[in-house]
């Protein structure tokens, strides 16, 4: 596990122009866990849990371990792969590909296994960013110095929320400690049945 036990394995910060646009969503205070949790950061979760138990060191080694790899080439795919949700089912492996072009940013997420489960897929997103419907697969994603849209493709019927400050703790960005502001949150919900295909792809205009 890694030395601060934030459960971000999986997790990406995306860059255009130097301007973040897929980020982190912090921590406020260390008193507040949320900011360690998955859901506060660009992963998913199985059956609301994550890839490794909130408090791995209260279980047996062979229950919380899990093999994470990260691999890239020279065409600009960055592969994650995990094996973290076998401790619901051993078959269960998930990978993330990354891809990137000049203006095009593409996540596949594919979820090999058996068996039927709710996924939930979460995207933070940096303070000034709008997000607002265009279509039921499709979001328009604006800020003052660029537009895009994201495009989601699921194989399975999905509910999609989207967190703008509020009581939830989904939908702020932590912008300094102690301190935060509200930023959009996207969380996409679906029951499946394993194995599962999923894509997002965000392209600028």
């Amino acid at each position: 596990h890694v030395g601060h036990h934030h459960h971000d394995a999986g997790h990406f910060c995306l860059y255009h122009n130097g301007f973040p646009v897929f980020v982190d969503s912090g921590r406020f205070t260390y008193s507040n866990s949320y900011g360690i949790s998955p859901k506060s950061h660009n992963t998913i979760m199985v059956n609301k849990l994550g890839l490794v138990p909130d408090k791995p060191e209260r279980y047996p080694i062979e229950y919380s371990n899990c093999c994470n790899s990260i691999t890239s080439n020279d065409t600009g795919e960055v592969v994650f792969k995990s094996n973290g949700f076998s401790r619901l089912n051993k078959n269960i492996l998930w990978d993330r590909k990354l891809n990137f072009t000049d203006n095009r940013f593409n996540i596949q997420d594919n979820i090999t296994g058996n068996g039927a489960y709710e996924v939930i897929t979460y995207f933070h997103f940096n303070k000034g960013i709008k997000i607002k419907n265009k279509s039921k697969d499709v979001l328009s994603v604006l800020c003052n110095s660029f537009e895009a849209k994201l495009r989601i493709d699921l194989q399975t019927p999905y509910n999609i929320n989207i967190h703008f400050g509020g009581e939830s703790s989904l939908g702020w960005q932590c912008v300094s400690y102690g301190n935060h502001v509200p930023a959009y949150t996207i969380e996409i919900v679906r029951k499946v049945e394993l194995p599962e295909k999923t894509s997002f792809m965000m392209e600028w205009v």
